[in-house]
This record gives C-alpha cells, sequence and structure tokens, in this order.
C-alpha cells in the first residue's frame, strides 16, 4: 500500500492533514537521523524536539517534506514509496 493510499484510508484526503503527516513523517525521520535510533514513545520526540533551537528545527522539517515532495513529484507514483526511501537516504 502506498502512502497516499494509506491516507486516503485514514481519511487525510484533505490538504492540511497531508501537509501534517508530512511533516509528523520528517520529524520521525530527523529524529533517527539525529539519535541513531527510531523513536520508541511521543516522549522520546519531545525531549529530542526540545532539545533543538525552534527556528532550526523548524527549516529541517521544512526543508525535508519540500525535498521529499520533489522526490515524489519527479517519478511515477508506482515509485513513490521507493523513492521517498531513497531521498531520506
Amino acid at each position: 500500500m502506498s502512502d497516499d493510499e494509506f491516507a486516503a484510508i485514514i481519511g487525510a484526503a484533505d490538504q492540511q492533514m497531508a501537509q501534517q503527516l508530512a511533516r509528523a513523517q520528517a520529524c520521525l525521520d530527523l529524529f533517527e537521523k539525529d539519535c541513531g535510533r527510531r523513536a520508541n514513545t511521543v516522549l522520546d520526540i519531545r525531549v529530542w524536539a526540545d532539545a533543538q533551537v525552534p527556528e532550526n528545527l523548524r527549516f529541517r522539517i521544512l526543508r525535508r517534506v519540500r525535498t521529499a515532495q520533489l522526490c515524489v513529484t519527479s517519478f511515477s507514483p508506482t515509485l513513490a514509496g521507493r523513492v521517498r526511501t531513497l531521498c531520506r537516504l
């Protein structure tokens, strides 16, 4: 199942909800990159985010979202999941 199909299933067809999901995924990706592990709880993310400079964290999240959008729109929808994975590396 693609990310877009999953978003449609959970009712994220709304553009605002899609943007929130993209920012949340970017936040998870940045946590994993910075900490070298996946977050186990929301508290892990919260503690990590509290230690960041808010403007820098906002910039990093938006940059990652824009990069993911560019990567996905550069390829066909069938390759979107694979491209997102490659863009995260």
